[in-house]
C-alpha cells in the first residue's frame, strides 16, 4: 500500500462533475432516479450511498441543453415502459454499468416531430420540479412555524 496523507483518498477517483446535473440513484436498490443540478456529493459505499449519472463531456456537445437532457434520461429511467422492459429482459440486477446498455432514444433535435415529444417530457419534469419545490417550501413554513403540533 503507498504511503498517503490522511486526508487523501486511498485510490484515485476520476473526475467527476458533482456541481454539474446529474442523475442521482441508490447503490443498495437502484429502482428510483432523481435528477439533481445542484452540487451533491456522496459517501458512496455501504447501505446509504449513491451513484451518479451524467453526460460526459464528450457528448455534451450533442444535445442543445445538458440540464434538459438530464431531465429527460432520468424521466426514461423511471417510466413503466423501461421498468417493464428491465422486468422482462436480461437484467435481473440493475447496475450503473447496465444502464448503458438500456435502449434509451436520442431524438433528432432537427425533426420538428421528434423534438416536440422530447420537449414535451422535460417541460413535465419542470413542472414536477416546480411543484415539489414548492410543497416543499411550505412544509418547512409550516413545520417551522410558532405553530406546532400538540402532544
Amino acid at each position: 500500500m503507498r504511503k498517503k496523507k490522511w486526508y487523501l483518498p486511498l485510490y484515485e477517483r476520476i473526475n467527476v462533475p458533482f456541481d454539474s446535473s446529474k442523475i442521482v440513484v441508490n447503490t443498495k436498490n437502484m429502482n428510483v432516479f432523481t435528477f439533481s443540478n445542484t452540487p451533491l456529493y456522496s459517501s458512496g459505499g455501504g447501505a446509504g450511498g449513491q451513484n451518479f449519472i451524467y453526460i460526459k463531456e464528450s457528448c455534451k456537445i450533442s444535445v442543445p441543453n445538458v440540464d434538459d437532457f438530464t431531465m429527460y434520461v432520468n424521466a426514461i429511467l423511471n417510466s413503466k415502459l423501461l421498468k417493464f422492459f428491465i422486468q422482462n429482459g436480461q437484467f435481473n440486477q440493475l447496475s450503473t454499468s447496465k444502464i448503458a446498455d438500456l435502449p434509451i432514444y436520442l431524438p433528432d433535435f432537427k425533426a420538428n416531430e421528434l423534438s416536440k415529444n422530447y420537449n414535451e417530457v422535460v417541460n413535465y419534469c419542470k413542472h414536477l420540479i416546480e411543484i415539489t419545490t414548492k410543497s416543499n417550501t411550505l412544509f418547512d413554513k409550516f413545520s417551522h412555524s410558532s405553530e406546532t403540533f400538540s402532544k
